[in-house]
Parts: C-alpha cells; sequence; structure tokens
C-alpha cells in the first residue's frame, strides 16, 4: 500500500482542503502517515496569500526535494519518494514551480494524480498540466480532522467578491460559492458523531455566505441550524467583514448560547482615505457603529481583527488615526499584515509607496499598542471563572518557556499542564489558558477554571474548579 505524509501550509481555509484530501486519499486506498520517512507520496498544500506564504511555500518545497535526494543543481532524484504541490501557488506561480526539478506532480488538487495512478495501476507519475475545479466543497464527510480531538474547522463558502485591491484571492479562489446548507449540516452532524464539541466557521468572508444560493445573507439562518446538533457545544464566527454582519446575526449571537462571544472582523485600517484606495465596503463610522452595535447586544464579547500598516500612499497621519483608533475600541483580539504588493492586483501598480523600514516601524509600534491592549484585557479577566476546552498536554520543554515567562508550574504527581481556551479565544490563533490538572483530563473536555494571573502579553493562568 502506498503511503503518504501531508503539510498544510497557510489558513484554516487552506487546513481544510488538506483534510479532505488526506480523506480523499485513504478512501482510494492509500495510507496515511505522520513520519516522513515511511511516506511514498509527499503532498504540500501550499499557499501564496503573500510574499512571506510564498517563501515558506519555496522553503517547504526545498526542503522536501533535498529529502527526495534531488536538491542538487542538475542531479535527477533516484529516491522511490513522489512530490505532489498543489493549492493557491499553483495557480498563482505554476510556471516557476514547474522549472523545479524534484517536483513529480504539480496541480490544484490530488484529482488527476489519483486518476492518473490508478489508470497506471499505481505507477508513479509525471508533472501534470492539471486540470482546473472551480466548485464548492462536497459535504466533506470523508475529511480527516488534524485539530487537536474536540475542535474543527467547518468551511462554508469557497472563493470572494470582495475585491480588495491588495488581494489576489478572487483570481486565485475564483468567486464566492456557498455550500449548500444541507451539505453544511450534515457535515457538521458527521463531525459531532466523532465527537466534536467546537465548531469554527471559516471561509473567505463567513459573513457573506448565503448571498448567491439564497439571495441574502443567510449565515444568521445556518447558525441556528447548527445550534440544534446534538453534541456541538461551541459554535465561532471567523472572518465576517463588517459590511455583511446583519442584525439579525447579531440577535442569533445574543441569544444562542452554543454561539460563542467571539467574532473575527477583518477590519485592515480606519482612514476613509486608505480604506477607500483598499476598495473596503465601509468607512470608519460604519465599522464603528458595527461595533458598538456587536458590543451593546452580545455580553462579554470578544472581537478579533486584522490591521494593514503600510499601504501605498498611507501617511503617517492616517497611521496615527489607526493607533488611535485601535486603543479607542480596545480589541480584544489583533493581528497585523505589513503591505505585500501583489502582481495582477490594483494596488501592485499604485504609487508613493511606504518604504518597508516604515512598514516595520509601523508594525512593530502597532503591535506594541496591542501588546499593552491585550494585557489589560487579560488583567481584567483576572478571579473570573470561564469554560476552557483543553487542547494540549505541556512537555517539560513547553514548561521551561512558561518558567521564562515567570510562572513556575511543577505539576505534583498524578497531575499534568494543560494548554487550553475559553470561548472567548481561538484555538492556534489567539492566546491561552494554562493550568494544572488531574492527570486523567483529555483533550477536547469541557472544564471550568477560574483565572489566577496573566503570562506574558497573551496567556493566562487558572486553576481548575470543576
Amino acid at each position: 500500500m502506498n503511503k503518504f505524509y501531508m503539510v498544510s501550509l497557510g489558513c484554516p481555509k487552506n487546513l481544510v482542503d488538506s483534510e479532505k484530501i488526506v480523506g480523499q486519499m485513504m478512501n482510494s486506498g492509500y495510507l496515511h502517515v505522520e513520519e516522513l520517512d515511511l511516506a511514498d507520496i509527499i503532498v504540500i498544500n501550499t499557499c501564496a496569500f503573500i510574499d512571506d506564504a510564498w517563501q515558506e511555500t519555496l522553503d517547504v518545497i526545498n526542503e522536501m526535494i533535498e529529502v527526495k535526494g534531488a536538491g542538487v543543481s542538475g542531479k535527477t532524484s533516484d529516491s522511490s519518494k513522489t512530490l505532489c504541490v498543489i493549492g493557491c501557488a499553483v495557480v498563482k506561480h505554476k510556471a516557476d514551480l514547474a522549472e523545479m526539478r524534484g517536483i513529480d506532480y504539480i496541480d490544484e488538487n490530488m484529482d488527476k494524480f489519483l486518476q492518473d495512478r490508478s489508470d497506471a495501476g499505481g505507477k508513479k507519475v509525471d508533472k501534470s498540466k492539471g486540470v482546473k475545479a472551480k466548485k464548492a466543497d462536497a459535504s466533506g464527510i470523508g475529511r480527516v480532522t488534524s485539530t487537536p480531538f474536540g475542535m474543527a474547522y467547518l468551511k462554508v463558502a469557497e472563493g470572494c467578491n470582495n475585491h480588495c485591491t491588495f488581494c489576489v484571492i478572487p483570481s486565485i479562489k475564483g468567486k464566492y460559492i456557498s455550500r449548500t446548507m444541507e451539505d453544511i449540516i450534515a457535515e457538521a452532524k458527521s463531525l459531532a458523531d466523532r465527537n466534536i464539541r467546537e465548531l469554527v466557521l471559516v471561509a473567505q468572508d463567513v459573513a457573506y455566505y448565503g448571498m448567491d444560493l439564497y439571495n441574502k445573507f443567510a449565515l444568521a439562518e445556518l447558525v441556528n441550524k447548527l445550534c440544534e446538533i446534538d453534541g456541538i457545544e461551541w459554535i465561532r464566527l471567523m472572518y465576517c467583514y463588517p459590511e455583511h454582519i446583519t442584525d439579525e446575526l447579531i440577535n442569533v449571537m445574543a441569544s444562542q448560547p452554543k454561539v460563542c462571544e467571539y467574532i473575527d472582523i477583518p477590519i485592515q485600517h480606519c482612514s476613509d482615505k486608505v480604506l477607500q484606495a483598499m476598495g473596503r465596503k465601509t468607512n470608519k463610522g460604519q465599522i464603528a457603529q458595527k461595533l458598538v452595535a456587536l458590543r451593546d447586544n452580545v455580553q462579554g464579547l470578544s472581537i478579533r481583527t486584522t490591521m494593514m500598516v503600510g499601504f501605498p500612499n498611507e501617511g503617517k497621519e492616517d497611521y496615527a488615526e489607526l493607533c488611535e483608533f485601535v486603543k479607542e475600541q480596545t480589541f480584544e483580539r489583533l493581528g497585523c499584515f505589513k503591505f505585500s504588493p501583489q502582481e495582477g492586483t490594483p494596488a501592485y501598480a499604485m504609487e508613493q509607496r511606504v518604504s518597508e523600514s516604515e512598514k516595520q516601524e509601523r508594525y512593530d509600534g502597532l503591535m506594541e499598542l496591542q501588546a499593552e491592549v491585550s494585557a489589560h484585557v487579560n488583567v481584567g479577566r483576572i478571579s473570573g471563572v470561564e469554560q476552557v476546552m483543553i487542547h494540549k498536554v505541556l512537555d517539560d520543554d513547553a514548561l521551561s518557556e512558561l518558567a521564562e515567562l515567570g510562572a513556575k508550574i511543577k505539576p505534583k504527581k498524578g497531575r499534568r499542564v494543560y494548554a487550553s481556551h475559553s470561548r472567548t479565544e481561538c484555538y492556534g490563533i489567539d492566546g491561552q489558558v494554562i493550568f494544572e490538572g488531574p492527570e486523567y483530563l483529555n483533550i477536547g473536555d469541557l472544564i471550568v477554571v477560574q483565572i489566577t494571573d496573566s503570562i506574558g502579553d497573551y496567556d493566562l493562568l487558572a486553576n481548575v474548579l470543576i
């Protein structure tokens, strides 16, 4: 039996695709292994959203080419391993990838690879020209989750219609295509049957869900239906553009106990001049109004956002306005990107570029500001009682890192140290809650803790209550 090893790069949306490919290959008779040395086939699901993502893709491909024994220029591989490169980078950089020695298959997905090997009786295939598939995901019931036991991402759509001037996603993924509610509900039930208790909804713009299928923003209706599924305890909303967050959705967030007090809203900026240049559909006043509506209605809400610094013609006054906005809004979570000009986007040709050194300075300044905001938010959580989901048992190396931050935790006999996330944190993206507890606790368990202290700028310490 051919054994394959999967490498998934990029965002959670890409991870869902990788999980479905693992399921697809296993259903085709391949054995999934987690040790590279055991694999006959290496599959890399790539990302090329920004320059850093493309560079990471190249680094990983070159690493795997060396594993194959094809790292020396001009040397053909004598390895039995087959290297497959799929995903977003194939759409954007296929010509560059085709010139790299050691890659055996290049396409957007694994469909043609599996078909060719089936037709050839399992023999190794050459590079493929591939076929372009532009359709919504199937039910996804066959996927193999790779997130910690108890939680999973649930993709509700493909593509994007927003056409921000800096973004290549529409050219890579195509138009926004919602999955049917029936497909999504079927996958969610399948995940619940596998003891998944937290669903994290993802897409390029989750809040736009349903407009193409139902001629309305249907996320509120979808969430209500997901809340009816037995076994699902938490539902978390990611990547909701502010202009598509409806009053109905806010009401669902406020009234449905399964919906986490958490929402991710990629705002990007607050300067009206910069927002207009970015092709965004909201201005500063509209964004502020939406944030007020959310906080007024959803008690204990944690808002995560993403900002971009260094966009062409972002002046010092625009950056200062952004920093002041971040102070005023006190976002519980905030990430930041430096503008990365992507060929083929309108922003690529824009003049009056901000220098790289200035971008870095603005990035550092905004993140330092957010660290202060986050530390203040975390101090406000001390003594609070919260429900958390365990996602990891910490080893000695992790405990040593905590000790360097001043948190010296030495578990007693019969106890372990766990990392978890609450309803107001997203696993793998935000901070975490660390606590010592009995060794019979498991990853995926929902327990109640009391927050006792903060660690650094983002993490918290807690004691187990239940």
